[in-house]
């Protein structure tokens, strides 16, 4: 089936979708927030029991013996191919500070201007040096600048970017869901040392790209003079996506026997952010609320990955990027909603740092809090 093909089908589903025909998962008739049973349909067989890497030298993921895990969120570095080394210095700071057992590359690693591989490994090779010495596994998630700008595509692509992160020997990113739009589309289940068995899991998705590059033409179709988003001409999550997650979560549901709480990693946040930055008392959020810097720049195509989520009931938080000296978070619907600040500039703002994601009790508890340069 050519990828044409594919677009009508997901289109004739998500339809169905919104009339209440069918539903990702399983029965319609499911009240929202309920819990979805192991025994649910899938969406399609889109997801599976995450498989070994097919490079038997890549770290595995695992909690310390008291069950604790960290993770650092490093979003939006969008470095040029000379990188600065203030931003190295930068990454080596938050490095040292939290001493992670993970980092996840989230958006735009680079500026858009890599146009083949000895740009890319010309940039990589700086920023990861201080992950590789320290021997620690590292993982990205695609952002929308990855194959170029909107005025300028470089036709460097997803696919043969992924080849060489996946090059470096402590990057345990993967791209084996072909059948999924987009390409940094995984998950790393973190296992608790005393039985091997999955107590939390990282989710990444590919932020894709710009409205243009799903289809021609969308993005004059779509934004209107009032609109909602703040007129951004952001792609979003697609319906695949979302199909992969559900199905992969119901899979690892029945294999361990319970849902295995996680988070997810995405770069351009939904709306919910919004709602979090409006409504402080009730979302408990903290960081920076009031200057322009902290606004929110979701897609007009709303995907409904938020409200997927909430269905399925094991994302705990939502983390995501793009605007850069956004650092606030607070809970919706008990997701927490979670920006990330970037350390990609040399002229470091009060907002500067990176999202520190604190798991413990073999992933009963989890935590986040931003690390600031200043």
């Amino acid at each position: 089936m050519n990828f044409e093909w594919k677009r009508i089908c997901c289109l004739m589903i998500c339809m169905l979708l919104c009339t209440g025909l069918v539903a990702c998962g399983g029965s319609s008739s499911r009240e929202p927030g309920a819990s979805a049973d192991a025994t649910d349909e899938s969406a399609g067989n889109m997801g599976a029991l995450p498989s070994e890497d097919p490079n038997p030298d890549k770290p595995k993921l695992y909690f310390s013996q008291s069950g604790d895990f960290k993770v650092v969120i490093f979003s939006d570095l969008r470095v040029s191919k000379n990188v600065d080394s203030k931003v190295i210095t930068n990454i080596e700071t938050i490095l040292d500070r939290e001493k992670p057992d993970l980092v996840i590359l989230g958006g735009d690693v680079h500026d858009g201007s890599v146009s083949n591989e000895q740009e890319l490994r010309q940039v990589l090779d700086a920023i990861n040096a201080p992950l590789e010495e320290r021997q620690i596994p590292w993982c990205n998630a695609f952002g929308v600048d990855t194959e170029g700008t909107p005025d300028k595509k470089t036709g460097y692509n997803r696919k043969d970017q992924m080849e060489v992160y996946r090059s470096y020997l402590y990057c345990i990113s993967r791209a084996d869901t072909d059948s999924v739009y987009g390409v940094s589309n995984y998950v790393l289940p973190i296992r608790i040392s005393s039985n091997d068995k999955v107590g939390f899991n990282v989710w990444c998705l590919d932020a894709n790209g710009y409205l243009n590059d799903f289809e021609a033409g969308l993005e004059e179709k779509v934004l209107l003079k009032r609109d909602v988003s703040g007129g951004t001409n952001l792609d979003s999550i697609h319906f695949t996506q979302i199909c992969w997650y559900w199905d992969t979560s119901v899979a690892m549901q029945s294999e361990y026997g319970g849902k295995i709480p996680g988070f997810m990693y995405f770069q351009v946040a939904p709306y919910q952010f919004m709602l979090v930055k409006r409504n402080k008392e009730q979302t408990g959020a903290t960081g920076n609320l009031t200057s322009k810097a902290s606004a929110v720049s979701a897609s007009e195509r709303e995907s409904g990955i938020f409200w997927y989520c909430y269905e399925r009931g094991d994302i705990q938080a939502i983390f995501s990027g793009y605007n850069a000296e956004n650092d606030f978070s607070g809970s919706y619907l008990n997701i927490l909603m979670g920006y990330c600040s970037t350390v990609g500039k040399t002229k470091v703002s009060d907002t500067a740092g990176a999202r520190v994601v604190s798991i413990s009790e073999n992933g009963k508890k989890m935590t986040s809090y931003m690390s600031y340069l200043k």
